[in-house]
């Protein structure tokens, strides 16, 4: 493997990290993490965060394929949990899982989205635009 694809592998695989931790990339642009990675990795240049970010959609899409394969055709169990967030926002998260009987399969959390309102035709609302995103459809 040359240099430029080891820089690329490891770009992708700390854009992965920081996102599946919910640790914002702007925290590699500059101070402590950003000195750790120039210390300790020299030999490895770090792209800059605008970089980092363009590599995020392609990320988010292989994430969703992943929960795709995963499911399947299986029948699926659904949940949706509305939150209000500390500056009084109304917040929906959708997860997904394979519905099995015989033991228990992980969520995946498909969709978060801001609400206007909390009622039950906004719930609705997310359910299906997080459920077309996905191309995750409930067995009949």
């Amino acid at each position: 493997m040359g240099k430029t694809q080891r820089s690329r592998e490891f770009a992708r695989e700390v854009t992965t990290a920081f996102l599946q931790e919910g640790i914002p990339l702007h925290k590699l642009e500059r101070g402590p993490l950003r000195e750790i990675f120039d210390k300790y990795c020299p030999n490895v240049k770090l792209p800059s965060v605008s970089s980092l970010r363009r590599m995020v959609p392609r990320l988010c899409e292989e994430n969703l394929e992943g929960i795709r394969k995963d499911i399947g055709d299986s029948r699926i169990w659904l949940s949706v949990d509305e939150a209000t967030d500390p500056l009084g926002r109304y917040i929906a998260n959708v997860v997904v899982g394979k519905l099995q009987a015989d033991k228990a399969h992980k969520g995946h959390l498909i969709h978060v989205a801001q609400l206007e309102k909390n009622n039950s035709s906004t719930i609705v609302q997310t359910v299906q635009e997080a459920l077309k995103i996905t191309s995750v459809s409930p067995k009949q």
